[in-house]
């Protein structure tokens, strides 16, 4: 029974504010999106949902960890909790714009299809008028970039920038890390496990961006260094907690979250700005990336290098 109304209402608010954040935070990532539309089917053992993502055992271990609250575990099988129902939910009607879409495009050929006769005049006309521009449309054609590439390069530049948004503060390391609720041993577990997974997916997708945009490839490069840095400072916490050196190594992190802050995040939106329009990359914002990737790589590598000195 609660003491007043207005408290009642004050914890009312804050499991409602707790429930979304605990959705929208494990929306975020496509493997956890993917495993709960898995779930959606009905319950699966480990190996049933393994054998539906493309990871390994490891890495999914670490996203079941992170769906605690949507899914739940009964005879050795996960299946969706009530809020996990909720967040398929969400989903489905986040999704169902683009499949409205979708069934309007095929409408429309339908339509197409059937009056081709009556446009037949007209098409013929159009290619006419095409091949007077012929060679304006191959000029104009080697200027920009196929709109096929373009969206494929989107989709990897998101994937990269998702594993450097979750390097930062908000929902990954540093800032959340460093809570009081974890022993020294399972927050440096936590640091190198989440460090291992946001770089592996990030360095598996840039050399896709590269592939796509080779002009850029010593930009690109910089910015794997970056990952490649984080990695490092992976390395040394679990040399250091080999050591039973935990305290030294939490001491390490909150250190990194200090220095580090949003940076990585800020190169994220960066680099989505830089390859957000329909031609090639934007110089200036890619430089203004490359740049922040330069800086942050330094203060990754300095730390390191002052805690093994």
């Amino acid at each position: 029974m609660c003491p007043s109304v207005y408290r009642c209402l004050d914890l009312s608010a804050a499991f409602e504010d707790e429930t979304y954040s605990l959705i929208f935070s494990s929306l975020k990532h496509p493997v956890r999106r993917k495993i709960l539309r898995i779930l959606a089917n009905g319950p699966r053992t480990f190996s049933g949902v393994l054998g539906q993502v493309d990871v390994e055992s490891s890495h999914l271990s670490y996203h079941l960890e992170n769906l605690n609250g949507l899914i739940k575990k009964q005879n050795n099988e996960y299946s969706l909790s009530s809020v996990g129902r909720a967040a398929v939910s969400l989903m489905s009607k986040v999704e169902e714009p683009a499949s409205t879409g979708l069934l309007v495009r095929r409408s429309l050929r339908s339509f197409v299809k059937a009056t081709q006769k009556t446009w037949l005049l007209g098409i013929v006309v159009i290619l006419l008028m095409v091949s007077l521009v012929t060679n304006f449309y191959v000029a104009s054609s080697n200027s920009q970039l196929n709109s096929a590439v373009v969206n494929e390069r989107w989709l990897v530049v998101q994937d990269v920038s998702f594993s450097l948004d979750s390097l930062s503060g908000g929902y990954g390391l540093p800032g959340p890390l460093v809570r009081p609720e974890y022993s020294n041993v399972s927050l440096i577990a936590i640091a190198m496990n989440h460090i291992v997974i946001n770089v592996h997916y990030g360095r598996q997708s840039l050399p896709q961006l590269i592939n796509l945009d080779p002009a850029h490839q010593k930009e690109l490069q910089m910015i794997d260094d970056l990952f490649n840095s984080f990695l490092r400072f992976a390395n040394l916490l679990s040399l250091l907690s080999s050591e039973n050196k935990t305290s030294r190594a939490v001491e390490l992190t909150e250190q990194l979250s200090n220095r580090v802050s949003d940076f990585p995040r800020q190169i994220g939106s960066e680099l989505r700005s830089a390859y957000g329009s329909l031609g090639r990359a934007d110089e200036s914002m890619l430089q203004l990336a490359v740049g922040d990737a330069d800086m942050t790589r330094n203060m990754i590598d300095e730390t390191i290098m002052q805690a093994v000195s």
